[in-house]
């Protein structure tokens, strides 16, 4: 979309959809997108965080290889360290492969 990104990384959620489906029928889809928005708030709570809604879905599976006939990206996530001084408790941002 032509914006600039100012984070130290970007997380993204992509689901198999199909497989929910067969599991759970029409219900699949939505708790699909419980779990992915359970995950997003758990970053939320670790880093500072800013939820990225606009992107270009077919775009961003191509820059990230996804295969759009089975997968879709959800949402995306800049990831970093807010300017303010963050709240005891929260990781820095080099423990985020710790804990994903």
């Amino acid at each position: 979309m032509g914006q600039p990104w100012a984070a130290a990384a970007i997380g993204v959620a992509n689901a198999v959809t199909a497989r929910r489906l067969i599991k759970y029928g029409d219900r699949g889809y939505r708790y699909l997108l419980l779990e992915a928005r359970h995950a997003k708030h758990n970053m939320a709570l670790e880093f500072g965080t800013v939820h990225l809604g606009g992107f270009y879905d077919d775009e961003l599976a191509g820059l990230l290889r996804i295969d759009t006939d089975t997968r879709s990206p959800l949402y995306a996530t800049a990831l970093g360290s807010p300017k303010e001084s963050t709240p005891d408790g929260r990781r820095a941002l080099d423990k985020l492969t710790e804990t994903l």
